[in-house]
C-alpha cells in the first residue's frame, strides 16, 4: 500500500491536526499524503496520536484497480464511515465531492477532487512528492491554520 507512509511517520509527532467527528466521538486527525504503488493514485491517511506516536486511525482514501478516469489530484473516499469522511472532507475545505460513484465488490464509493494546496497545509512534503510523480505544479507555501478570522489578523 503506502509503506513509505508508515516508515515515516513511526516516531513523528504532528501539530497540525484536524477534528474528525464521526460515530465514536471526535478524533484529532494528522494527514498524511502518498501515492499508492500500483496506479500512483492519491493516497491520503488519517493518523491519530497514540501516547506520543502517530498511529494509523484509517484510509481517507481507497485504491481501485481502474481509476474510473480520475484526474491524478481526485480519488475515491473509503467505504468506512464514508458520510463521517465526506462531512471531514467539505468541514475542512479539503476538496469536494464529485457526481457519481463507483462499485468494487460489495462496496460504493464516492470520488472527490482534493484541493492539493490545502492538504499542502497538513502534509507539504507528500503533497510536493505526489506532485513530482505526476509533473504537477507544486502548490505554493500557504500559511497555516490559525483559526483567527482575516479582521482579527489585520489588528
Amino acid at each position: 500500500m503506502c509503506k513509505e507512509i508508515y516508515e515515516k511517520n513511526e516516531n513523528q509527532e504532528s501539530s497540525d491536526t484536524l477534528p474528525f467527528h464521526w460515530e465514536f466521538g471526535k478524533e484529532e486527525i494528522t494527514l498524511k499524503v502518498s501515492s499508492y504503488a500500483y496506479g500512483n493514485g492519491l493516497a491520503v491517511l488519517m493518523y491519530s496520536q497514540r501516547e506520543g506516536e502517530l498511529e494509523l486511525f484509517d484510509d481517507l482514501t481507497v485504491n481501485l484497480p481502474d481509476r474510473y478516469g480520475l484526474k491524478p489530484q481526485e480519488a475515491f473516499v473509503s467505504g468506512d464511515f464514508t458520510r463521517d469522511k465526506l462531512a471531514f472532507i467539505q468541514e475542512n475545505r479539503l476538496g469536494k465531492v464529485l457526481p457519481g460513484q463507483a462499485h468494487s465488490g460489495f462496496s460504493t464509493y464516492t470520488p472527490v477532487a482534493f484541493d492539493l494546496s490545502r492538504l499542502a497545509r497538513y502534509d507539504r512534503e507528500g503533497v510536493e512528492e505526489f506532485c513530482r510523480q505526476w509533473g504537477l505544479d507544486i502548490p505554493k507555501e500557504q500559511g497555516k491554520p490559525t483559526g483567527k478570522k482575516k479582521r482579527e489578523r489585520e489588528r
